[in-house]
């Protein structure tokens, strides 16, 4: 079922049931993209559940029934347990309904999957960005180290990371984002740029795929 949906995302829904599945991961599925551009270790560019958990503490924050908390910069549910958790996610993500529906996040799930996406990035890049305490995001990680950011671009000059590290949003704390982020219109702003560097790093590269085959 996963690699049936892999490419037919459109909702909240459909990324939780693929997440869920077994089958291809991004990476699989844009192996011979990947394999063109020379990137030896591919990685999701933005992952959702990052995204999904910032956006719940924009929308949710201030709403008690939901009990959405911050301690430091843990975003925690009514329960006081961690929020960035795809279980919990998965299993009480129709709760967020106003959340679900923005346009701005449909698109970013139908072009979750795409070339433009993925990234390169060094030996076990992948596994730390996600245990960074940053929520998986680009912006803050790549920021956060500079010279790593600066190392894996002239190793990959296809990388087409300048949009992503250059940003309002590229900051080295957490909190920083957070504070980016703490109202629906600034959450939509910041969907808006990431659909923005997707879309434009998607037509590149396979501009550039294109010209090497």
């Amino acid at each position: 079922m996963k690699e049936a949906l892999v490419d037919n995302m459109h909702s909240v829904d459909d990324w939780f049931m693929w997440s869920s599945s077994e089958g291809q991961s991004v990476e699989q599925k844009r192996r011979g993209q990947i394999k063109t551009l020379q990137w030896e270790y591919p990685d999701v560019l933005y992952s959702f559940l990052g995204i999904y958990t910032l956006g719940v503490w924009s929308y949710y924050k201030d709403d008690q029934k939901h009990g959405i908390s911050l301690s430091g910069i843990i975003i925690k549910n009514k329960d006081g347990h961690n929020l960035y958790n795809r279980k919990f996610l998965s299993e009480n993500h129709g709760k967020y309904s106003d959340l679900n529906e923005i346009e701005e996040l449909k698109t970013f799930i139908e072009h979750y999957s795409s070339i433009g996406n993925v990234c390169p990035t060094w030996p076990g890049g992948n596994e730390h960005r996600g245990k960074s305490h940053c929520y998986d995001i680009p912006e803050v990680y790549f920021k956060r180290h500079e010279s790593w950011y600066n190392e894996l671009v002239e190793q990959n000059p296809s990388a087409l990371l300048k949009d992503v590290i250059d940003s309002d949003f590229a900051v080295v704390e957490t909190r920083d984002l957070l504070g980016q982020l703490d109202a629906p219109e600034k959450y939509i702003s910041f969907l808006r740029h990431v659909n923005s560097v997707i879309d434009k790093r998607n037509k590149l590269l396979m501009k550039l795929v294109k010209e090497e085959k």
